[in-house]
């Protein structure tokens, strides 16, 4: 399965909670790691990859491995014909073999997450199905992904002995707005980042004294914030 979407939506959640559920290995590979300036060597890493999950089943080690490629345009590129294309051709052969099923076993199911779908190769394109993973499409869907994420920091925070909560009542309606003006903000992992900033300046400003709830307010700021930091990066130099 080829998981395409915009960057932060969850690709890689989705995946691990599908190996929870179905109870099988989860092995998440960053492609970025597996690519090598010596010929042969990207390929041999990728071989590797799938020989060793081989080896958990028949070990009864686990009854099924999920494969996660995740940033998969790093390593399944158009082939190309020039002589500097060879290590990439060789990489995306490797891969097509074992998706082929030439060295792998029953119970390996291969996954990959990709947000430029266009520049991968036709041929791996052809043996993947193909799953969009965008971003919320309701407001009260986007509600429920910082209600999520908030539940976990709090579910760590006590975890961890903290007896206080970190939140307030937050008002989403307030926030939602920037959402409405820049898709971005859709995404979780960028949500997940201004929720954690929010907590953590909350606890430094308040250092030693016990320090007050994540309120409304604070989230807009941290919004703001995130939202002028954006500007500078995007300026033209």
């Amino acid at each position: 399965y080829l998981l395409v979407g915009p960057p932060g939506t969850g690709k890689t959640s989705l995946v691990y909670a599908l190996a929870q559920q179905c109870d099988l290995e989860f092995r998440s590979i960053p492609c970025a790691d597996l690519c090598s300036k010596y010929f042969g060597e990207s390929a041999a890493n990728i071989q590797e990859i799938y020989h060793q999950a081989k080896r958990l089943i028949e070990q009864d080690r686990a009854q099924g491995v999920i494969l996660f490629f995740d940033e998969f345009d790093q390593i399944a590129g158009a082939r190309g014909s020039s002589s500097s294309d060879r290590e990439g051709n060789s990489l995306v052969t490797t891969l097509n073999a074992n998706l082929d099923g030439g060295s792998a076993a029953a119970g390996i199911l291969t996954v990959a997450a990709t947000n430029v779908e266009q520049i991968i190769d036709p041929a791996l394109l052809t043996r993947f199905q193909k799953l969009y993973v965008g971003y919320p499409d309701t407001e009260q869907e986007l509600i429920c992904i910082h209600r999520t994420i908030i539940a976990k920091m709090e579910s760590y925070a006590q975890r961890n002995g903290m007896k206080q909560k970190l939140f307030g009542n937050i008002d989403y309606t307030q926030i939602l707005h920037f959402s409405q003006e820049d898709e971005r903000y859709k995404s979780g992992r960028i949500i997940n980042r201004i929720l954690h900033t929010a907590a953590l300046e909350k606890a430094i400003a308040a250092h030693p004294t016990i320090r007050g709830l994540v309120t409304t307010e604070d989230l807009v700021q941290q919004y703001k914030n995130y939202q002028r930091e954006e500007k500078k990066t995007d300026a033209p130099m």
